[in-house]
């Protein structure tokens, strides 16, 4: 259910355009939420940087994202069937951690490459 135009607050649904709402917001005791759009293009680069093999986690540490709204973008393009689901549960633990680790650093220093594609309207994918 939906409650559009309300805020919780505690328990309570209370209307955003009232005083009481007004007043907690002042106060710092409810937070406004902000919503970005995701672009065409970064979604791009959240389907293309998890075929390649990064983590939700990592691409939403690296892009300043949730790591619910990553995983909304993926679980579409899954259901598409433009993206295989990876497992890697099988692997030993040790292996799993330094390959994690190694592909996020490399993620890290490509991240100024991948908002550059991002933000411009040409080029190819780095």
């Amino acid at each position: 259910m939906t409650h559009t135009g309300m805020a919780k607050v505690g328990s309570n649904w209370i209307p955003k355009t009232s005083i009481m709402y007004q007043r907690l917001l002042a106060k710092g005791l409810v937070k406004q939420r902000i919503l970005i759009p995701v672009s065409p293009r970064e979604r791009t680069a959240y389907v293309k940087l998890r075929k390649i093999g990064y983590s939700i986690n990592h691409i939403a540490q690296a892009f300043g994202r949730s790591t619910s709204i990553i995983h909304a973008i993926i679980k579409k393009a899954e259901n598409i069937g433009s993206i295989r689901k990876i497992s890697n549960r099988k692997l030993p633990r040790f292996s799993l951690l330094q390959g994690c680790r190694r592909r996020l650093f490399t993620l890290l220093s490509m991240i100024p490459k991948w908002n550059l594609w991002i933000l411009s309207e040409e080029g190819d994918i780095p």
